[in-house]
């Protein structure tokens, strides 16, 4: 076992020379786009999971010679290929694809297809470390900006909030306000669907209620975003109109995430226990005869 540790860990360090430019593109890529940041917790978050799993993923190990040799040669065949077929954010995203599929190929020779089955879910989660396309990350930022404009519109028009809606712009008594790509909760919509998926993997067993939790996620976060726009403008509005700027809009974030906990921990349970209820096998009952 040792031996095959000791190849896994030459095979990881030489991708890692191989894939070093890249690399270091992907590290700088948080402090240029903020949204991005989420990539750098994925590969310790999977390592973490093999680590924790470790019982049930080495049980038994092979050289995986045929499946990791084809695994390999496809990632390097697409190497090849693709090296100068993109370039900007597009062929970033491919290159770190190819690197994790190089990764599953050396893990695959090492250790074997029953390892590779039975950390399917660390290796696949992997794949969250390549950042989508600028194009993809700009249509859910809109997508969220869009729904959370909605949902604060319909917030202050229960509240009987006297407001007019020019797209993300709203005119309230006294003030003007935009819902801006800023405002659109990405950051934490993102950190909480990986929370998600490592939390559903861990505790629950039915894929459809691990779904479910994932789905759950972003009605809840586009919730919690608008209670807190909601919220500060109508601080703004009746109270001191320096909270538009004062740390409470700056750092709020934090406290209204509680809130989406505070709703998310109670599906959660409930998802946990029905499914637990339904996965659990039946004892049988011994028949007990009686002899005359």
């Amino acid at each position: 076992m040792k031996l095959r540790h000791l190849c896994f860990l030459g095979f990881f360090l030489l991708s890692i020379a191989v894939f070093w430019l890249p690399l270091c593109t992907l590290v700088r890529l948080p402090s240029q786009q903020e949204h991005y940041s989420y990539v750098l917790f994925v590969p310790f978050t999977s390592a973490f999971l093999m680590f924790s799993e470790r019982g049930r993923i080495f049980v038994n190990v092979r050289w995986g010679l045929t499946a990791g040799s084809g695994i390999l040669l496809a990632g390097i065949t697409l190497t090849l290929l693709i090296h100068n077929a993109f370039t900007g954010p597009s062929h970033l995203s491919l290159e770190i694809y190819l690197l994790i599929i190089m990764w599953v190929g050396g893990f695959t020779l090492c250790y074997g297809p029953h390892a590779l089955r039975a950390s399917a879910f660390p290796l696949c989660f992997l794949l969250l470390m390549s950042p989508p396309p600028t194009s993809l990350m700009e249509t859910l930022i809109v997508a969220l900006q869009t729904a959370s404009a909605d949902i604060v519109y319909m917030f202050f028009a229960l509240l009987g909030v006297p407001v007019s809606r020019d797209g993300f712009v709203f005119s309230l008594p006294t003030l003007n306000i935009m819902v801006a790509k800023e405002c659109s909760g990405i950051n934490s919509c993102l950190g909480f669907l990986l929370t998600s998926l490592v939390v559903g993997h861990l505790f629950l067993r039915s894929k459809w209620k691990k779904i479910l939790l994932s789905a759950l996620v972003p009605p809840v976060l586009i919730m919690k975003n608008a209670v807190r726009i909601v919220s500060i403008s109508l601080l703004a509005i009746r109270v001191d109109r320096s909270v538009l700027v004062g740390s409470i809009h700056r750092y709020g974030g934090i406290l209204f995430s509680f809130l989406a906990i505070a709703a998310l921990v109670p599906l959660f349970v409930v998802l946990y226990k029905t499914d637990r209820r339904l996965t659990r096998s039946p004892q049988l009952q011994p028949e007990i005869r009686t002899s005359r």
